[in-house]
């Protein structure tokens, strides 16, 4: 079975669209399960305008994650000169993310150290 010459560029492309679905569920997923699993250490998160700041800039983090992939998808849909840029948008897309990850990780910390009183 051979492929042709643009269709690297479209299986790149159906790879990133699957991954992004599932890379910016996983966030999502993680705030969910631990509000299920640790209520009282995620609590502080929608408890103060801290919390729902972060929440806030990790819900637009996401939203941009998801517009910088789907311009990557555009990007390495073109072929395969093209394919160097969509792959540089994806680095950019995960550093993005990643601070998504610790919002949703380290923010109760965050929140919970802020608020303990001074000894």
């Amino acid at each position: 079975m051979s492929m042709s010459p643009g269709s690297h560029g479209a299986v790149a492309t159906r790879i990133v669209r699957v991954t992004m679905w599932v890379w910016l569920a996983i966030p999502v997923a993680l705030a969910v399960f631990m509000s299920a699993v640790a209520p009282t250490y995620f609590r502080p998160m929608f408890t103060s305008i801290v919390g729902w700041v972060m929440i806030f800039v990790a819900a637009s983090l996401i939203g941009g994650g998801f517009h910088l992939t789907r311009l990557a998808t555009r990007w390495m849909a073109r072929g395969r000169a093209y394919m160097a840029v969509g792959m540089g948008i994806i680095v950019i897309a995960f550093l993005v993310q990643f601070v998504t990850y610790w919002i949703v990780l380290l923010g109760p910390a965050v929140l919970i150290v802020m608020s303990s009183p001074a000894s």
